[in-house]
């Protein structure tokens, strides 16, 4: 069976039926159909190699990340997907890649996808293409749009994790805390992109306004921002400080979590002898008890919307970037 062979069974022409399997043009629903109908009577498969090397499309969207998963990544690649079939775009279309983390495979994913075409259009979680890239994306007519993230070029959607910080500290400061620790991610690359810094950026002026005295001695850095990381989190911290009161936990729900954990096995009570708060609230942070104080950002809806810049900008060159800014929200809960 070819396109031609379905377009006779269907009584429609070829061009009709290219359009539908493309997602293309202004065809009535009733047609649409009907089409698909003898599509899957004849459990027909088009030749994606001859459309590509035809049209010059991929039909696939590209979501990069520094993993494949975890609870954030996964629900903004859910948002997404649920947004694909919503939409009727790209359905099981959405290729994954990962970076593990590293400056040299993050240039060579986002090169092979820009000079390879392997998209129609790429999103990219809290990473940043290189200059060299971000050219050669342009150059082949490929949009990029960042998600916690920004560059030349680009469509962006950014929390205000900078105000995040702050409402989680002052909440913290306002009950009395007074050694509050920093959980983030790492700094000192490009590679881990902006939030750390921004985060402790919020931390800080917090601090400032409640007056408390920043102490390097109370940041703690994490690179996988996982639960074992965040119960070796809290052991560092109060090998340095035992007087620890509270952990604004900027790594995330999980990290936060694994703080909980921790101090559990060491008989430190939640939330009277510490405070917790972590960012994102994914779904079990109000399921843990105590249940999680955290920092919402909308992770769901930002893979949704993403997902929609990238359809938009992949049908319509004319589009200008956008930059979208979110303001994130203090859930207050049991931990804090």
């Amino acid at each position: 069976m070819n396109i031609r062979d379905i377009a006779r069974l269907a009584g429609v022409t070829h061009t009709t039926v290219s359009k539908i399997l493309n997602n293309k043009g202004s065809i009535s629903e009733k047609t649409k159909k009907r089409v698909l109908s003898v599509i899957k009577r004849a459990n027909y498969y088009p030749n994606e190699a001859a459309r590509i090397t035809s049209t010059g499309r991929s039909g696939e969207i590209a979501f990069v990340s520094s993993r494949y998963a975890s609870p954030f990544i996964s629900l903004v690649l859910e948002g997404a997907e649920d947004c694909s079939y919503a939409m009727g775009k790209y359905e099981n279309k959405i290729s994954t890649y990962s970076t593990r983390g590293t400056k040299e495979l993050k240039r060579d994913v986002f090169m092979r996808i820009a000079a390879g075409r392997l998209a129609d259009a790429v999103i990219a979680l809290a990473l940043r293409p290189e200059k060299n890239a971000m050219k050669l994306f342009g150059k082949n007519d490929i949009n990029v749009i960042l998600i916690e993230e920004k560059a030349a070029g680009a469509y962006a959607i950014n929390v205000n994790n900078s105000a995040g910080a702050y409402d989680a500290v002052i909440h913290l400061a306002k009950r009395g805390r007074k050694k509050i620790a920093l959980i983030r991610g790492v700094t000192g690359s490009e590679e881990v992109g902006r939030v750390p810094f921004d985060r402790e950026r919020g931390y800080r002026k917090a601090l400032a306004e409640a007056g408390i005295e920043f102490n390097p001695d109370l940041v703690e850095p994490v690179i996988a921002y996982s639960f074992e990381e965040g119960k070796k989190a809290l052991d560092n911290l109060l090998k340095r400080d035992r007087k620890v009161d509270a952990v604004f936990c900027a790594a995330g729900d999980i990290c936060a979590m694994g703080v909980m954990k921790r101090a559990w096995q060491l008989g430190i009570k939640i939330p009277s002898d510490l405070a917790v708060i972590g960012f994102d609230d994914i779904p079990a942070a109000s399921l843990v008890s105590p249940s999680l104080t955290t920092v919402r950002q909308p992770v769901f809806e930002m893979g949704s919307m993403a997902f929609r810049m990238a359809v938009d900008a992949a049908e319509n060159r004319a589009l200008q970037p956008q930059n979208v800014i979110i303001d994130p929200k203090l859930v207050a809960r049991e931990s804090a």
